[in-house]
């Protein structure tokens, strides 16, 4: 073959590697936000030092200047249990509840996120989640009485996620779901008190006993300690409580 021949050649594949190079750079650095996550891209845009948010669309990353990372907004469960809690009246519940959260598509959540939650997997970001939730409980109960929580539980959850939402929006999470699974008395702050049997207990049976906390009435489930019959009306002293968080009382 003479030279006429390859100089053609040449220029050809010149040609295509000059389109195709281009084609392939942008290719590669063209990164999609599937629908279940947010895209975070960070580093130079400009004259500065930036972080942008998007959700259902691409952009282009430009190599060694810009990075960039995924957030999954799948839903993340949480459930815990506080014990202890202080009411307005004194006295102390035990609540357990079940939430999911997520990370919200707001601009003001992904920017959120970005800065809280970028670095942490789900395992990391469940535990914050619970103090923030807790936190926020916590406040409310010392500020409700017992009657209120069981008057209406509904409005109480209604409450709860008034209070909770905004400070889970502070680190890019928005509640999907909030179920309050219990709330109870915490039989072990009656250890000692006397109360009046308004149901009898039979021996080793279940009954009402009506204690009076704080010139508060509290009516609880108790267990008898012996074989004896405690009729109504008489006194009481609750001595322990059993595995099913019931107190155990005898005859004062």
């Amino acid at each position: 073959m003479d030279e006429e021949f390859f100089s053609p050649m040449i220029l050809i594949i010149v040609l295509i590697l000059s389109a195709l190079i281009p084609m392939l750079f942008i290719l590669f650095n063209y990164k999609k936000c599937p629908t279940d996550k947010i895209l975070i891209v960070y580093g130079k845009f400009g004259n500065s030092n930036a972080t942008r948010y998007y959700h259902g669309r691409g952009v282009f990353v430009i190599p060694f200047l810009q990075s960039y990372k995924y957030l999954s907004l799948n839903p993340i469960t949480i459930a815990s249990e506080i014990q202890g809690m202080k009411t307005i009246k004194i006295i102390k519940v035990d609540i357990s509840y079940k939430c999911i959260v997520g990370i919200g598509t707001e601009p003001n959540l992904m920017q959120n996120a970005a800065e809280r939650l970028m670095n942490l997997n789900e395992q990391q970001i469940i535990p914050l989640a619970i103090e923030i939730i807790n936190s926020q409980i916590k406040q409310i109960v010392l500020y409700t009485s017992m009657e209120d929580i069981n008057l209406d539980q509904e409005k109480f959850t209604n409450d709860l996620i008034k209070e909770v939402e905004p400070n889970l929006n502070s680190i890019g999470l928005r509640i999907i779901n909030f179920h309050l699974e219990n709330i109870k008395i915490n039989s072990q702050e009656f250890i000692g008190k006397e109360g009046i049997v308004l149901t009898s207990i039979k021996g080793f049976g279940r009954g009402k006993v009506n204690f009076s906390v704080g010139g508060q009435a509290i009516i609880l489930d108790a267990v008898s300690n012996d074989l004896n019959e405690i009729t109504d009306g008489e006194r009481v002293v609750a001595t322990k409580v059993n595995k099913e968080n019931i107190l155990v009382v005898n005859k004062y």
